[in-house]
């Protein structure tokens, strides 16, 4: 094997990742989803040789080609079941573990295939993207003797707490136990890494002020916005996001049932479009019933719901990280009105960005001024340069300096040949 394959080599190597992530990173469906495989595509474009993926799906799951979305990996992809023999062999960890750790823990058998896999493909570092595959990722980077890093999305433990209290029926058990016992694993497992790379500069302060110095703020990507494909009728305002997760339909009834009857009472034929992936029967519901508001299911590109409106609304009510479609809001140019929440985690001169209103009577009165204001013909991005691809080049640049350092530590550390 030579220098450039492997991480003990005499000459400077290439940072080769073995990326272990929550799920499958595409289709890129959600926020989440995006993230993780934008920052796939960007390593890869800047040198970073993505060697290895593992991931989960769920049971049955129509995985696509992972090849047509620019990922190039050798990929490990394991179901997650949710049959009655799988649940009742993870009855145990639970006692002391979340649920998202639990389905995602795997055989020794499997750990040591990984491994070999990993040693193949040259792999000298691991790179967790998302908190809950982290067994995984510590003892695959334990067993190979790389460094090992981490992308933290969210301060999980207190995200799934709002989930939890936004939620209800199966869906706020399923969060409980999730919930349960993920301070401790959390802070174990960016405790175990050499630098952990923060969505968000608010989540980083949090971390930092529990005595973790290894955290820096590295931000998510928003690609350009690809062109619009169809041409949608225009309405007043906007809202696209997922439309399952409980904290979005918390922010949505809030939106529909607080906010815009304020709207309609000064314009009466203002309208409204909710737009996002997989509605629950709830916010089917709220749209059904709410004046003026439609609903938009499953939407194949964003731009066709940003290009028809004049105004973009991000309502979300609680949660941590940042919220990914803030930033594609901005690049889009429309008008954008947030609650706090939704523009949490940036740094203050990007929040100034958004009109930021916390009640609901000041949410409804900054749609109706910006209802009242000149229209703007040509629209151009407000999205900050820092969210371009080409800002990950840097945290690549953090993880070679690692793993260089590494290597010279292990060379340091072995036996003398004996003369």
């Amino acid at each position: 094997m030579n220098a450039a394959h492997s991480p003990h080599g005499d000459e400077a190597p290439t940072l080769r990742l073995a990326i272990v992530c929550n799920e499958v990173p595409c289709p890129p469906t959600h926020g989440g989803r995006a993230d993780v495989l934008r920052r796939i595509r960007a390593l890869t474009a800047a040198g970073v040789d993505v060697a290895q993926l593992v991931t989960w799906c769920a049971e049955g799951e129509n995985v696509p080609a992972l090849q047509d979305y620019g990922i190039h990996a050798d990929a490990s992809v394991f179901p997650i079941s949710r049959g009655w023999p799988a649940r009742a062999r993870r009855l145990a960890g639970l006692l002391a573990n979340s649920m998202s750790v639990v389905i995602r823990r795997r055989s020794h058998a499997d750990l040591a295939q990984l491994a070999e896999r990993a040693r193949a493909r040259g792999v000298n570092a691991v790179l967790l993207d998302g908190l809950f595959g982290g067994e995984l990722a510590c003892a695959l980077a334990q067993r190979l003797d790389v460094p090992l890093f981490v992308r933290s999305h969210n301060i999980e433990h207190q995200y799934l707490r709002d989930q939890y209290r936004a939620a209800s029926g199966r869906t706020r058990l399923k969060f409980w136990l999730a919930a349960r016992c993920v301070y401790p694993f959390e802070y174990r497992t960016l405790s175990s890494a050499q630098a952990v790379f923060d969505i968000s500069v608010d989540d980083m302060v949090f971390w930092r002020a529990r005595g973790l110095g290894n955290v820096h703020w590295l931000p998510p990507i928003c690609e350009p916005l690809p062109p619009a494909a169809n041409a949608l009728e225009p309405v007043d305002v906007a809202y696209l996001g997922n439309l399952f997760s409980p904290n979005n339909v918390q922010g949505i009834r809030w939106l529909i049932e607080q906010v815009w009857p304020r709207v309609r009472a000064a314009h009466p034929t203002a309208r409204m479009r909710i737009a996002g992936s997989k509605p629950t029967g709830e916010v089917v519901e709220l749209c059904k019933a709410a004046p003026g508001v439609e609903l938009l299911a499953n939407v194949a590109v964003v731009t066709d719901v940003y290009t028809a409106a004049r105004i973009l609304v991000n309502p979300v009510l609680a949660g941590s990280g940042v919220n990914m479609k803030a930033l594609e809001f901005l690049d889009s140019g429309a008008a954008v009105i947030s609650t706090p929440q939704g523009a949490k985690g940036l740094p203050p001169e990007h929040q100034a960005l958004f009109h930021i209103a916390s009640s609901a009577e000041a949410f409804a009165d900054a749609i109706v001024a910006a209802l009242a204001a000149p229209a703007v013909n040509v629209r151009e991005s407000r999205l900050p340069d820092c969210y371009r691809s080409a800002a990950v080049a840097s945290a690549a640049q953090t993880m070679l300096q690692h793993v260089v350092q590494h290597r010279q530590a292990t060379v340091v550390q072995r036996p003398s040949a004996q003369p």
